[in-house]
């Protein structure tokens, strides 16, 4: 239901006198009506400011707002007077205004559009380098806040927030980390999906993809991805050789595993776990090994198996007896495998 005028009354008597109040006084002062000129300029310098932000942009917006402000009051003594010197003063004042307010709205209009001049480009943290830099050092936070265990991930994804309009690559894949860590690995997938359509021969981001396939259960677009790596080291045998163990062709994983250095750490700081990893492989093949072929296999398992805990013995009791994984990646099915020798072959270390 709308409301008349006459049903409005009540509520709007007392806005209409404080106008009429107003307008009496513009009338008997016209100095007041320069006040309306300074709240606006105040709310205008406050919205803008509001958008730019904090930085170099936002200080000038404010000082320019002050300036005028000031300016404004001046201007209002000046049409209130009635001394002539002071007339020309005000017309002089207005020029000087006039030309110091084109040149600024010049050289910041250049500086946006192209570039020019340099040090107001600078200034306003325009140009190129500056953007890059600053981008960067989100991006390097962001990093060390996914390596410190002690930050939530919610943390990280406000900060990944702030990267995404300057390099939305690095920003998918600070995001994808993030999920990853947390366990959410359907999110992570998704976010590293898209850094990989972004920079598609990048290495990194297809091991990450690949390790989120492989928690997803996608074993065999794991294996498909991670033969796209350019780069074919020690970490991309190790994750091939994780795969194929997975997809039970512990044929193939045997032979990739036994060139893994023992004290590989990439990926998690976990150096071991690719004798871990040979280990569960001999295992598995020994199950359907016949003697003496099974006992080979057997005490084959157990040495390398020491091999890789000895790296860290406490770290890695942790993690095979107690979380089965760290939050770079599970050693679930190689528990499973290990399992009924894990702990006597623990205490023997």
């Amino acid at each position: 239901m709308s409301l008349g005028q006459g049903d409005s009354g009540p509520f709007l008597a007392p806005l209409r006198h404080l106008l009429s109040i107003v307008n009496a006084a513009s009338r008997k002062v016209p100095v007041v009506k320069f006040a309306y000129g300074l709240i606006g300029i105040a709310a205008a310098g406050s919205a803008i400011s509001l958008i730019v932000g904090p930085g170099k942009r936002g200080i000038i917006v404010i000082s320019l707002t002050f300036v005028g402000s000031m300016l404004l009051f001046v201007f209002s003594r000046l049409a209130a007077s009635k001394d002539t010197n002071l007339e020309a003063a005000g017309r002089f004042l207005i020029w000087v205004i006039v030309v110091f307010f084109s040149f600024f709205l010049l050289i910041t209009t250049t500086a946006f559009t192209i570039n020019w001049p340099t040090l107001m480009v600078q200034f306003l943290g325009l140009d190129e380098s500056s953007r890059r830099a600053e981008c960067d050092h989100k991006i390097s936070v962001a990093n060390s806040m996914l390596a410190n265990d002690s930050n939530q991930m919610s943390d990280v994804l406000n900060q990944a927030s702030l990267i995404h309009e300057c390099d939305r690559y690095q920003a998918e894949n600070i995001i994808g980390s993030a999920y990853f860590y947390n366990g959410d690995y359907g999110e992570a997938t998704s976010h590293f999906e898209i850094a990989h359509s972004l920079r598609p021969k990048d290495d990194a981001t297809i091991r990450n993809l690949a390790d989120s396939y492989l928690m997803v259960g996608r074993l065999r677009d794991a294996k498909k991805i991670l033969e796209n790596v350019l780069v074919k080291n020690s970490l991309w045998n190790y994750k091939m050789a994780k795969v194929s163990f997975y997809l039970s062709e512990y044929d193939d994983a045997h032979n990739i595993i036994p060139s893994v250095p023992t004290q590989m750490r990439e990926d998690g700081n976990l150096a071991g776990k690719s004798r871990v990893l040979e280990a569960a492989i001999l295992l598995e093949k020994s199950k359907v090994a016949a003697d003496p072929a099974r006992l080979a296999l057997l005490r084959k398992s157990e040495e390398v198996f020491k091999q890789g805990v000895a790296t860290d013995k406490d770290r890695w009791r942790k993690v095979l007896l107690f979380s089965r994984g760290t939050k770079h990646e599970s050693f679930v099915k190689e528990c499973e495998t290990l399992g009924p020798h894990l702990a006597q072959w623990l205490e023997k270390i």
